[in-house]
């Protein structure tokens, strides 16, 4: 007889801890995975992502985060194996020089990435550059005080190779071998063309 009673009480204990188990673990189960509800704050970190250039040989990507509500867009470029990040915020257009640099103006300041040894110069009051077809200079435009540009020619040891003042106007060859532009001294305009070879070429 005891031993039926003390049976009959084990199964009461099990059947009762199994009931207790189909209660509690559902509400235990929906507070672990109830979310937390999301605040106008939180609108500031959304964001598109759009693709931006590939280096020459595919291992550097940059792309653009374009943040609708915080109107902080921000331009991004990494090692396309590593994931090492670098962060532009309100960057125009960014350009890779083969596999050798990275640049991007954010308002006025030009930042130049060393893609080899990971070393950023910045250099300000510029307003447009780029780099020449065959990866020897990167062309940087400055902004002057007398409504003009400076024009700057550097090698890619960052040696300034060629400097002129009185730019009134400039373009870019869309094929990135040379650079035409207007200056004006004493009423006298004048047009003059630099071309990239191993050296440069006025002309």
């Amino acid at each position: 007889m005891k031993v039926i009673k003390f049976i009959s009480a084990l199964t009461f204990f099990r059947f009762t801890c199994f009931i207790f188990w189909l209660v509690t673990c559902p509400a235990l189960v929906g507070q672990a995975s109830q979310k937390r509800l999301l605040t106008p704050k939180d609108y500031e970190y959304w964001n598109i992502m759009s693709p931006d250039k590939i280096s020459s040989d595919g291992n550097w990507v940059s792309y653009r985060l374009h943040y609708e509500y915080s109107k902080k867009d921000t331009l991004v470029f990494q090692n396309s194996s590593a994931g090492q990040k670098h962060f532009h915020p309100d960057a125009k257009e960014g350009k890779f020089n083969a596999e050798m640099h990275f640049a991007c103006i954010s308002k006025d300041t030009l930042f130049l990435h060393d893609l080899k040894t990971g070393k950023m110069d910045k250099t300000p009051r510029v307003k447009a550059f780029d780099f020449s077809a065959n990866h020897k200079f990167i062309s940087i435009i400055f902004k002057s005080s007398d409504q003009k540009s400076d024009l700057e020619i550097r090698n890619t040891a960052g040696k300034v190779v060629y400097q002129l003042s009185g730019l009134t106007t400039y373009c870019f060859d869309p094929e990135k071998k040379g650079i035409v532009y207007e200056i004006s001294q004493n009423d006298v305009s004048s047009v003059e063309m630099l071309l990239f070879k191993d050296d440069l070429q006025k002309k």
